[in-house]
């Protein structure tokens, strides 16, 4: 069971600030302790400061939910870490995927739009809402 968190920090807009600052906190190793709460009687911790790898700006962490995996996003790229090893390197990640045959008609969309405003335009809100 892993029992360890890490996060990194990312960009934000135009700043690159701390895109490449993270941390780690072990949350010990008995399973009545996994929590960053203090327990009684076995709670243990450890945090760690952690550099982005690659030496390149960190815009997304996720977990693989099938998995478990780890993946980071960075320069166009994903890459993960195997958390089985004991010490783990960064590993480019291979996206695989499949057809799937639905039992029924089903219609699967996604839209993006584009657009500019158009001069003369009333002013925006520079706040997005809803």
């Amino acid at each position: 069971m892993s029992s360890s968190y890490f996060a990194y920090a990312t960009v934000s807009g135009t700043d690159h600030t701390l895109a490449q600052q993270g941390f780690t906190i072990e949350l010990g190793s008995d399973s009545d302790s996994f929590t960053i709460w203090p327990q009684p009687g076995g709670h243990r911790i450890g945090f760690n400061n952690m550099s982005a790898p690659l030496d390149e700006d960190i815009y997304n962490v996720q977990v693989d939910p099938w998995t478990g995996i780890g993946l980071l996003i960075q320069n166009s790229n994903v890459y993960f870490y195997d958390f089985s090893d004991t010490a783990p390197l960064i590993q480019p990640y291979t996206w695989r995927s499949k057809l799937y045959q639905q039992q029924f008609k089903k219609n699967f969309e996604a839209i993006k739009v584009y657009f500019t405003v158009p001069p003369g335009s009333p002013v925006q809100n520079a706040t997005r809402q809803g």
